[in-house]
């Protein structure tokens, strides 16, 4: 087997489109998918409990080639101690995620309350049942 190279931001800039998906690997579990619409997206691949699985880091360009290799690093960091990386990227986001069942809620009791009828000062349940 063959040692892999690491991959330089020139190769990641100039990687040609193809008509499917293709890897760009750089090293330690570390690639960039080139998508057929000129996308290119980090990924780290790791094995954790046996199973395999990835986590995607970035965006290329908008994570560069140095800033991947440090988000890999955490990830790899992560899985020596055994944690999944994905639960620190839930742990940071999960304040940041709005509950929607909690404002759908909210939401739709403001509608119903407006929509109910007012009579002689009462609230009215609920529609009226046809018999």
């Amino acid at each position: 087997m063959y040692p892999q190279m690491a991959l330089t931001d020139t190769a990641v800039r100039n990687a040609k489109l193809k008509e499917k998906p293709y890897k760009l690997g750089d090293s330690v579990g570390l690639y960039v998918i080139v998508r057929p619409n000129g996308s290119k997206l980090w990924r780290y691949k790791y094995r954790l409990g046996g199973k395999a699985n990835s986590r995607g880091l970035g965006k290329y360009p908008d994570v560069s080639l140095k800033e991947a290799r440090r988000r890999r690093d955490e990830c790899r960091q992560d899985v020596a101690s055994g944690l999944n990386p994905m639960s620190r990227w839930k742990a940071t986001h999960a304040g940041t995620v709005d509950d929607t069942s909690a404002s759908f809620e909210s939401l739709a009791r403001e509608w119903y309350e407006s929509k109910v009828p007012i009579r002689s000062g009462c609230r009215i349940a609920g529609p009226a049942r046809i018999r």
